[in-house]
C-alpha cells in the first residue's frame, strides 16, 4: 500500500487510506500506522547497528569506505528525524 493515493480524485494519506479500507476510526488507523512506522524505525536502527559492527570488524574496509558508510548512516538518520519532526509539528497528523 502506498503512503498516499488518489481516492475519488482526492489525495489521502496512509492513515486515511487504512481507516477507509479497514473500516476503522481515524484514531485507530493512526495508532496502527504509528506502530508500523515504529516497527520500521526499529528495523532501520538494527540495520545501522549491524552495518556499524560490520564496518568495525572488517579489516578489508578502508578508512575512506568506513567514513562513507558512516556519512550514509548519518544521512539516513537525519532524514528520519527530520521527517518525524515535520509530522509531529503538523496539526494534520495529531490524533
Amino acid at each position: 500500500m502506498a503512503w498516499h493515493e488518489l481516492v475519488n480524485g482526492e489525495m489521502f494519506n496512509l492513515v486515511m487510506i487504512m481507516g477507509k479500507k479497514e473500516g476503522i476510526s481515524y484514531n485507530k488507523a493512526a495508532e496502527l500506522v504509528n506502530q508500523m512506522v515504529l516497527d520500521k524505525l526499529e528495523e532501520v536502527h538494527q540495520a545501522i547497528t549491524n552495518l556499524r559492527a560490520l564496518t568495525q570488524s572488517n579489516n578489508e574496509i578502508t578508512t575512506l569506505q568506513a567514513t562513507a558508510i558512516e556519512r550514509y548512516i548519518i544521512g539516513c538518520t537525519s532524514f528520519i528525524g527530520s521527517s518525524h519532526e515535520y509530522h509531529i509539528r503538523s496539526s494534520r497528523f495529531h490524533v
